[in-house]
């Protein structure tokens, strides 16, 4: 029943114009070692993109550390960081913000 009321929620507000809610999205906070310039900056962003669940992530060469946002259902913090690690930069999540 309860999947009946989501399905015709979510046609009444596509047909008003409004498409559901967007699912809820996280941040991790990545310390990432070894980046010296603007290359490896894009080289990691490169490989994020290939990940399923990436949405957007800024990346500080200087503080060498980089704050990811992504779809927990597809992927989480640790997942990210170990992809980051196999491209030759080492990366740990510092802090990953759960929402409930």
């Amino acid at each position: 029943m309860k999947f009946l009321l989501l399905c015709l929620t979510a046609l009444l507000l596509n047909a008003c114009g409004r498409a559901p809610a967007a699912p809820e999205s996280e941040t991790a906070h990545v310390s990432i070692r070894g980046m010296t310039c603007e290359n490896c900056v894009q080289g990691i962003l490169s490989t994020l993109e290939r990940v399923p669940g990436f949405a957007a992530a800024t990346i500080n060469l200087e503080t060498e550390s980089a704050e990811i946002q992504f779809d927990p259902s597809k992927v989480n913090g640790v997942e990210i960081a170990e992809r980051i690690s196999r491209i030759g930069y080492p990366a740990s999540v510092v802090t990953e913000d759960v929402r409930e």
